[in-house]
């Protein structure tokens, strides 16, 4: 899918005047190690890390009525030289991705004997993959029912656990692997004395007590356990079944995780929130 960008931070709207964007995925991270007999692949049959930061080249026209336009445009865009932010890019499905980036350069060719055009050519160090729903808005297939009765058909996010064991769907849109998904457990009317989570290669146990109302929260990407605002790492552990380097993964595509817990009465609940990654 081709992706053109658009924005730069929270203020510098790029012109969309004939837009070329050279978007290659992150180069791997180099994996040969050097033997005697001339060396072997560190990574083997395994997905190699992705290299960053890596280079993103965008050339745009700025092409203004009057000179003064243009010198307000030009001089906004000159003032990104250098500087980090978050850069933005659309898709042909509109849908909105962003990454850390630093604008490495910017050159501007002028056009023959006037001061209302420009071609602008910049260079982004991309320091992180790109994400989507950064911030869990809503789109159009969310899983909501209009007024009309129409569903949006997405899986909720958040889940009232009504049996035990239960399986939850968790879908991941991106194409790269989330591991640093934040699981949110609250108790409804009574605590939940006992809670285990399986989903992939992981598997964990939480021995405490989530009081009636209170929240455990799991942040697999911080390593943090928290029950009610308080750490609670003490009270987790690893099941022997527990394959992963991290605390939990999505793997690409929908994701079945099984919540098994004592307790919680009714209206407990299970909330995942992440971004979708994109090489």
């Amino acid at each position: 899918m081709a992706y053109y960008l658009y924005r730069f931070g929270d203020d510098v709207i790029f012109p969309l005047t004939m837009p070329i964007t050279e978007m290659p995925t992150a180069p791997a991270q180099a994996g040969r190690v050097a033997t005697v007999a001339g060396g072997f692949d560190a990574w083997g049959s395994d997905t190699a890390p992705a290299e960053f930061p890596y280079q993103v080249q965008y050339r745009v026209m700025v092409a203004e009525d009057t000179a003064a336009d243009y010198i307000a445009v030009v001089n906004a865009l000159r003032a990104m030289a250098r500087t980090r932010d978050y850069v933005y890019r659309i898709g042909q499905d509109h849908s909105v991705q962003r990454a850390l980036a630093r604008v490495a350069s910017l050159t501007a060719t002028d056009t023959v004997n006037t001061f209302a055009s420009v071609e602008l050519s910049f260079t982004f160090e991309i320091w992180s993959h790109w994400e989507a729903r950064w911030d869990r808005s809503w789109t159009l297939d969310d899983g909501h029912y209009l007024d009309t009765g129409l569903y949006l058909d997405d899986v909720p996010l958040t889940t009232t656990l009504t049996t035990s064991p239960q399986t939850v769907t968790v879908p991941n849109n991106g194409n790269l692997p989330v591991d640093d998904a934040v699981l949110t457990v609250t108790a409804g009317d009574a605590a939940i004395t006992a809670l285990t989570i399986a989903c992939g290669a992981a598997k964990w146990a939480y021995a405490g007590t989530i009081a009636a109302g209170d929240s455990l929260v799991v942040d697999a990407g911080a390593w943090s356990v928290k029950n009610d605002g308080t750490d609670a790492f003490d009270d987790f552990s690893f099941d022997a079944a527990h394959a992963l380097d991290g605390l939990f993964r999505l793997a690409v595509g929908n994701n079945s995780v099984v919540v098994t817990r004592t307790g919680g009465g009714t209206g407990s609940t299970i909330n995942f929130e992440f971004a979708e990654l994109y090489a």
